[in-house]
């Protein structure tokens, strides 16, 4: 089974410290990196086949550190939960990063992001 990180799965929220939080668009200038097709292909080489048989969604939720990278991520949402899907996407969050400036010159560091991964749903 082939996985993929699509557009549509990564919409993040960004929410700088004491201001509320906003949405973004997925796509464009705001990330400067994320996992590519074959670390992605590999991420899912590494979970059981039994997980990797049935679709799985997971959403990380880390802060944006000074450089753009994620740091401090937790799961917050996991389907199904607690099948080693939610740990295996931990991994990937060294593989992104995001802008530390917004275009309308909002700083994104500390902020907080969410981002939902989707492996094995239809499309």
């Amino acid at each position: 089974m082939a996985f993929a990180l699509q557009a549509a799965d990564v919409a993040p929220a960004v929410a700088a410290p004491a201001v509320a939080p906003m949405t973004v668009p997925p796509t464009g200038p705001l990330w400067v990196r994320t996992p590519t097709p074959r670390q992605l292909e590999r991420f899912g080489e590494g979970l059981p086949v039994y997980i990797r048989a049935r679709p799985q969604s997971v959403v990380i939720e880390c802060r944006i550190a000074v450089d753009g990278t994620l740091e401090q991520c937790a799961v917050v949402d996991e389907t199904p939960v607690n099948r080693a899907f939610g740990k295996s996407a931990l991994r990937l969050m060294s593989r992104f990063q995001f802008v530390t400036t917004l275009p309308d010159g909002q700083s994104t560091v500390g902020g907080t992001l969410r981002v939902p991964i989707r492996w094995g749903w239809p499309d």
